[in-house]
């Protein structure tokens, strides 16, 4: 992951995982072995918000992280 830089598009989604938002740190059991996951997470309204899920949250954090989400 490569570092954001700190610009209007990094402001809007520091707001957003302020407002509906987390980021966590989770252990895993992957068979005998424990796996560390790093997770940032938004919820929304499965309706009312996938519009804006699909045409500006997931090309933002694209654009932001480098990463592909599901």
């Amino acid at each position: 992951m490569k570092t954001p830089e700190l610009d209007s598009d990094f402001a809007e989604f520091v707001g957003i995982l302020l407002g509906d938002g987390s980021i966590g740190r989770y252990e895993c059991q992957a068979g005998s072995k424990i796996k560390i996951q790093h997770r940032i997470k938004v919820t929304g309204d499965a309706e009312e918000d996938l519009p804006y899920f699909k045409d500006f949250l997931c090309p933002l954090t694209t654009k932001l992280l480098i990463r592909n989400h599901y």
